[in-house]
Order: C-alpha cells, then structure tokens, then sequence
C-alpha cells in the first residue's frame, strides 16, 4: 500500500499541473513510465508499474479510497483523463538510456509530451531534467534524493520525497530520541548515493547539539565483493570489524541498494565479531 501511495501521489503532484493550466476541455494524457525493472530482481519495476496502473485507474474514475485529495471539488472538475491503453513503461535501469527514449517517442507522437512521470532514482531523474527543460515540461520524481536536484540546475524537477540532507537529519533525531548519541558508526557503499547518505548523516550528526552531540563517528566504506573476511579492505568483514576495534553502539547503513543478500553478509560479519550484544 505503501509503495502505491508514493506511486499514486507522483501522478497526482503531476496532474495538479494540468488543472492550473488547461482549458475546460477534456484533456487525453498519455503517459510514459520508467521503472527499474533490473533492481531488485525485477520486483521493484513490477511494483511500480502495478501501482502506477492503479494510480491511473484511481485518478481516472476520481476513487479517493487510497488518495483522499480526490475527493476535492478541484479534481472532480478536472478534466484530464489518462487512456491506459497508451500507457508506456520503459525500463530505465541502463544508464543514459532516458534521453534515447525520450527522443524516440517524441518523435512517433502526434503531440508532445506535457511531463514526465518517474523515473525512481537520482541518476535516471537528472537525465530526465535535461530533456525536460528544454522541452520546458515537469518531471515528477518520488525517490530520487540526491539535494543536487533541488537546486537551480534542475528547475523542472519536482518530488514527493526528501532530499538526503532531510534524512540525515530525521535520522540523527531519531538517534537522538533513543539515546543513541555515543559511538555512531556507519557502513557506505562506494558510488554517489552512499556516499552523499553517509555525509548527510555524518553532516547531521556533528553538527548536533553545537558539535557534541556525537563525539565519536566511525564511517567505513564497503565496495563489490562484498563478503570477505577482515583482512580484504573494503570488505564488509574488514569494515564491521573496523567499527569494532573503535567502539560501536549504533550502526547505520547508506546504501543504494539494500538486497537480502547483503543483509544477511552484513548480520553474519556482526555474528562472526560478537557484535549484537546490545
């Protein structure tokens, strides 16, 4: 429910967009979606692209079970409509392959397109920002958080999300709340995402309370293999045991992708150093 609601409210934010500028007219919006089907085993594409289906389902049929903006007089006026039989999904999970598909459906469409919905992640939405301001359109985005894209140099972008900034500090608030402000440590992946997380929590952290808030943080950077043992650098056995020899209480995590697998390296390097108890 969760993941539809963030689906259903990134068509929503975008469709506001429409009733403040179009004509009373009925209004037939196409959409184009850009999933990551390659991400998590495909389960995160099919996902998006279910609840992205129900979304347009909702919205066409103004049903507010899910969405209660729509019950609003402002929605029930409005005249967009999006035909499902033109929704298009694309998988977005090769790097610079948006403006590609962009282009080449801009090109086979009688009209040009008036936004674009998706995609997911930080990377995919910067491609998209260029196409769409110089086509002068939206981009609508719930997951991608690098701050970057809250800056002048993608004005269309708008999301439904955080930037990373925001979650380094809710989560040094949280820590905070726990009692959790002593021995912070935390494991990065290599890449832009993991290591503009880390900063963001690392930022927060240092800066809480005037500079006291967290006198001892200890970050380690984990990179592809990931499992190996204490003696392979960057491994998640060298980084866990790392944390380790410097004392630990809170452990965080700033990575890009979170699989079952890399969970379970991380929990079994916790269990191999004696480090869960308490």
């Amino acid at each position: 429910m969760k993941a539809y609601r963030n689906t259903f409210m990134k068509s929503y934010a975008f469709l506001s967009l429409f009733h403040l500028s179009l004509a009373e007219d009925d209004f037939l919006c196409p959409l184009q979606s850009f999933v990551p089907f390659s991400m998590g085993g495909g389960s995160y594409g099919y996902s998006h692209m279910a609840a992205a289906l129900l979304a347009i389902d909702d919205f066409n049929t103004r049903d507010s079970a899910v969405v209660p903006e729509l019950e609003s007089q402002i929605y029930q006026d409005c005249s967009v409509y999006i035909p499902e039989s033109e929704f298009a999904v694309y998988d977005v999970s090769e790097p610079n392959i948006i403006p590609k598909l962009l282009v080449g459906r801009k090109s086979t469409c009688s009209s040009p397109p008036c936004a674009i919905v998706g995609p997911y992640a930080s990377p995919p939405t910067i491609e998209s920002s260029v196409i769409a301001n110089a086509w002068d359109i939206p981009v609508i985005t719930h997951g991608a958080e690098d701050p970057n894209l809250s800056g002048k140099k993608h004005p269309t972008v708008f999301r439904s999300c955080v930037n990373v900034h925001a979650m380094g500090e809710a989560i040094v608030q949280f820590l905070r709340s726990k009692g959790r402000t002593d021995f912070l440590g935390g494991l990065f992946r290599s890449g832009d995402y993991g290591i503009d997380s880390m900063e963001a929590i690392r930022s927060a952290a240092e800066e809480s309370d005037g500079g006291l808030g967290f006198p001892h943080i200890n970050v380690q950077k984990i990179s592809p293999p990931f499992p190996g043992d204490s003696n392979e650098v960057n491994s998640i056995g060298y980084a866990m045991n790392q944390l380790k020899k410097s004392s630990y209480r809170t452990i965080f995590l700033a990575l890009d992708v979170v699989s079952e697998g890399m969970l379970s390296w991380i929990a079994d390097a916790a269990e191999e150093y004696q480090m869960n108890g308490g």
